[in-house]
């Protein structure tokens, strides 16, 4: 049941980012490809960062000029969400 709740939650969130981009699926890839990228090149660049809270304010910082109707503050909530299921050694938590 509990997965029946996490790809219901993945869907009503990938809704909300089609939506923020104009239900435009390319520009939703491109947002996702961008934030990956920027992503891998901080952990090449070994850049410390010591909260999320941080983490986002570089992402946003880094994505600016790209955001918009609120496209980056819908991604962060993704990431977040991701974030908060996987556990110390990248893995998704099992809650069964």
């Amino acid at each position: 049941m509990n997965d029946f709740f996490k790809k219901l939650s993945f869907t009503r969130r990938y809704t909300e980012i089609l939506e923020a981009c104009e239900w435009d699926e390319e520009r939703v890839k491109a947002l996702f490809l961008t934030t990956v990228s920027l992503v891998e090149k901080l952990k090449k660049e070994d850049q410390l960062v010591s909260s999320y809270s941080d983490f986002e304010k570089l992402l946003k910082s880094k994505l600016e000029g790209n955001d918009r109707n609120g496209e980056i503050n819908i991604l962060l909530e993704i990431l977040k969400d991701d974030l908060q299921n996987l556990d110390l050694f990248g893995e998704y938590k099992d809650d069964n």
